[in-house]
């Protein structure tokens, strides 16, 4: 993964895709300071109010208090853990939804 890709290296999907995690995903962690919530939002994978759109590329579950904790506690809010989908499950359409989405 050492090479430098660009945009203009794309020839197919697969090259797109390569570039969509080594170097956009990236460049948005570090712009929205690891804010993956704000991140999702860039590639229309949720809705406002954090509803799941599909296909994600950046994926959340909500860990519940009670199941990481064991009890419930109201000093602690629930949780949502953030990961970037397995590139064999970002799709065309998880990327077409991303510009579909801004018309």
């Amino acid at each position: 993964m050492g090479r430098n890709m660009h945009l203009y290296s794309v020839k197919d999907f697969k090259s797109l895709r390569d570039v969509l995690l080594n170097q956009f995903i990236p460049l948005l962690q570090e712009y929205f300071y690891n804010d993956w919530h704000r991140i999702q939002l860039v590639f229309a994978d949720v809705e406002q109010d954090n509803r799941p759109v599909e296909p994600q590329i950046i994926e959340h579950e909500i860990l519940k208090t009670s199941d990481v904790l064991g009890f419930e506690h109201d000093d602690f809010e629930d949780l949502a853990d953030y990961r970037v989908a397995a590139p064999e499950n970002i799709t065309p359409d998880a990327i077409r939804k991303i510009y579909e989405s801004q018309e």
